[in-house]
């Protein structure tokens, strides 16, 4: 169905070059994708970040955002799941509290989720609606940014969050290597583990 109605098209505009790669090993269209990277307003998010945050942190401890749809491609439960390993290795996270900014469908599972590993002293969820809508206020006051994806077409927020000024943690997704090197963050294999 897909290869006959993009077969239709002149032009296939992908945002990115891995993204076009997979794209053009599925349905073959190498002659008519082009990659446009989806624009980042650098100073509007600067401009935003100048707001304060209704939202506070605690600068006893270390504090990690991350930002997205509640989905199951945003990887977010891998960020419980991985709290909940440390604190089975006993593992002291006290000192650690991770936000989860964002929408979506899966909002009520995470809660769950976090609930019954008993983390909510270190998780906390927080809608787009409670930050009006600007992460940023609140993003610049945190230590580290962590993109937990299982799959991205491009990845935007990592580079919001290094305009921003935080280090990366991201599993290797989608233009990873041309986003994060040593200097801004770590990479990590993209696996559950």
């Amino acid at each position: 169905f897909f290869r006959i109605v993009f077969g239709a098209f002149n032009k296939h505009i992908i945002v990115s070059c891995d993204a076009a790669k997979s794209f053009n090993e599925i349905y073959g269209y190498t002659e008519r994708t082009e990659v446009v990277e989806n624009y980042i307003d650098e100073v509007g998010i600067l401009e935003k970040a100048k707001f304060e945050s209704d939202i506070a942190v605690n600068k006893n401890r270390l504090n990690v955002v991350t930002l997205g749809r509640f989905c199951y491609e945003k990887g977010f439960d891998r960020i419980i799941l991985a709290l909940n390993k440390l604190k089975e290795d006993n593992v002291k996270t006290d000192k650690i509290k991770v936000y989860i900014l964002g929408y979506g469908k899966e909002q009520v599972k995470l809660n769950k989720q976090i609930e019954e590993y008993n983390l909510k002293d270190n998780i906390e969820v927080i809608t787009m609606s409670e930050l009006d809508n600007n992460p940023y206020a609140f993003m610049k006051n945190c230590d580290l940014y962590i993109m937990p994806s299982r799959s991205e077409s491009f990845g935007m927020v990592r580079i919001e969050a290094l305009i921003l000024g935080l280090p990366v943690l991201t599993t290797n997704v989608a233009n990873t290597d041309k986003m994060v090197n040593k200097e801004m963050g770590i990479v990590v294999d993209n696996t559950d583990e």
